[in-house]
């Protein structure tokens, strides 16, 4: 059995339930709506078959059927299902209409070739919601691959409820869905603020790490905070080891080689941030800042095998680019 739960239809597992009869219903969800196809209304396919068993043999490379209208609304019935063979594999696009439009679509489900009945399932409430699809006289059009010659049946399509494993799976996603939107809304505050504190240079020398910058006159709970590479700007746990800031305009230097859990490390690819500490935690007082001065550890010495010195070379190479820009 291949169940799916989108991303951004969710794909939720898989498995196989084979040689499955049409009336062989052995999990514990009702089936809320049938959905039958309407052969008039396709696309380089023969047709054969009806009622709730189809078969299709696609003639060219855009093969496609539409539904026919839903008889009624769909409320909590979210799993669309069916039962398939086919005689190579494809990819299941499905459009939700009207209109039919590619942004009105879920496309790239891969059905593996099978002799023996394959059950699909798909989670779609996402799309339920984001094309206000699913009320009476809604239809979907089923894109069967690309490839002509295929041999495609089709029976017991239909709408159900979720069932135990789907829910929770839908519930995780759902949970991961809102961290993200909660996430995305943080980072476009973080754009859109103009902070009155600021970091204006961070110069990475052979040794040190030096921080410059900024903060407003009276802000005593202000202080600078290193954020390590894989670390998020709204993650401040670690800001109990936060530097204090005492002046206006400030110059902190620290280590270049740092110290992390016991494993030594290099601060060039640190991040810095002006933090303030409140009673409810701390929080981002200022733009992120990257090393943007860095001296190199060692300058390449040398000549080449034409007995130039390297060093030279890369200001011939200027030269050269120069010249060829002013023609």
């Amino acid at each position: 059995m291949v169940i799916v739960l989108f991303f951004p239809a969710f794909f939720t597992g898989c498995g196989e339930e084979r040689n499955r009869g049409p009336s062989d219903e052995d999990v514990d969800f009702k089936i809320s709506q049938r959905v039958s196809l309407d052969p008039d209304d396709m696309n380089d396919m023969d047709f054969r078959g009806g009622n709730e068993s189809y078969s299709f043999t696609t003639t060219g490379t855009d093969p496609y059927i539409y539904s026919d209208p839903l008889s009624k609304n769909i409320e909590e019935d979210y799993i669309l299902t069916f039962e398939y063979t086919s005689t190579a594999d494809f990819s299941l696009q499905l459009y939700f209409s009207p209109p039919t439009s590619e942004s009105r679509s879920v496309k790239d489900m891969a059905l593996n070739n099978t002799q023996d009945w394959e059950t699909f399932s798909v989670d779609v409430k996402e799309q339920m919601e984001r094309f206000d699809w699913g009320v009476k006289g809604d239809l979907l059009r089923f894109d069967l691959g690309g490839n002509s010659g295929v041999n495609i049946k089709i029976r017991n399509i239909r709408f159900r409820a979720r069932n135990a494993k789907e829910e929770e799976a839908a519930k995780e996603r759902e949970g991961f869905l809102q961290n993200d939107l909660e996430l995305s809304e943080a980072i476009s505050e973080y754009l859109d603020n103009d902070f009155s504190a600021h970091l204006s240079s961070v110069k990475v020398s052979k040794s040190d790490v030096i921080i410059q910058g900024s903060i407003p006159t009276g802000d005593d709970d202000l202080f600078l905070f290193e954020l390590m590479p894989g670390e998020s700007i709204f993650d401040l746990e670690g800001s109990d080891n936060a530097i204090p800031i005492s002046e206006n305009h400030f110059e902190i230097k620290k280590d270049r080689m740092g110290t992390h859990d016991g494993v030594q490390y290099d601060r060039l690819l640190s991040r810095w941030v002006i933090i303030e500490r409140t009673q409810n935690g701390s929080k981002i007082s200022s733009h992120v800042h990257y090393a943007d001065n860095v001296e190199p550890r060692r300058i390449l010495e040398g000549e080449n095998r034409f007995g130039m010195p390297i060093r030279q070379l890369g200001q011939i190479g200027k030269m050269r680019f120069l010249n060829r820009t002013k023609k």
